[in-house]
């Protein structure tokens, strides 16, 4: 049995996120917050993927084969998905690669685990790319139970992400840099949590709003989840 483990520090209150490393190493979940009161009480975790007997022998083929469900299996740690970042342990867990050549925008996913339907929301997956997506609802998972999937509705992008930006992450930050030809509005950065193996830790996508950003403009904003080596901009787009 394949077991990616995380090793995280859980701050109460502060935001968290997850911080990629070396294969070789634990990823570490850690608060980045540059004033962390020394009065603030700190508790440690084990934060686990692991693969489940009823694995598929055979990709499964979702969004018309855009999308292939790689592995199956049961995630314990911060719960990314409806943004609360609870402790949870044992929720149904799919590992799903973007084959195509298109930004994967949303698909959501119906399994059948354990006689009930169970559903998995995936977004902003670039193509080439993979994610650990984690049940709605945090329904759980065992390790014999077998997940059936049995349909999807999926969208996906029809155009790319806009070239030449540049961008750099801080502390809760984002700074994005336009140094293409031309001024743009309603500009939005897109990013996801990053895991260990190359696959994002989450279906989720964060979204941080830039407005308007003329050329060579370079403009900071707040991105709650964004932290240092712990997310990448998955997509910068002009909505």
């Amino acid at each position: 049995m394949k077991r990616l483990c995380f090793f995280s520090t859980i701050c109460a209150v502060l935001l968290i996120a997850l911080c990629a490393c070396d294969a070789q190493t634990d990823a570490r979940i850690t608060n980045s917050s540059s004033a962390i009161p020394e009065s603030m009480e700190t508790s440690e975790t084990w934060v686990e993927i692991e693969s489940t007997e009823s694995a598929p022998k055979e990709e499964k083929q979702i969004a018309g084969g855009k999308l292939v469900l790689k592995e199956l299996g049961t995630y314990s740690g911060l719960y990314p998905e409806d943004g609360s970042d609870e402790a949870v342990e044992n929720i149904a867990a799919v590992l799903i690669e973007n084959v195509s050549e298109q930004t994967c925008q949303y698909c959501r996913m119906c399994f059948r685990i354990g006689g009930e339907e169970t559903y998995f929301t995936l977004s902003e997956l670039p193509a080439g790319k993979s994610a650990w997506v984690f049940a709605e609802n945090r329904v759980t998972g065992t390790e014999n139970e077998p997940y059936e999937f049995l349909n999807d509705t999926s969208v996906f992008r029809s155009s790319d992400t806009l070239n030449g930006f540049s961008w750099q992450s801080g502390d809760g930050s984002v700074s994005l840099t336009n140094n293409a030809s031309e001024n743009y509005q309603n500009v939005y950065v897109y990013y996801k949590l990053c895991g260990k193996d190359g696959a994002y830790l989450g279906g989720i996508c964060y979204r941080a709003a830039v407005g308007e950003i003329a050329i060579g403009e370079t403009k900071t904003v707040t991105a709650g989840h964004f932290f240092e080596g712990a997310c990448e901009v998955v997509g910068i787009y002009s909505e």
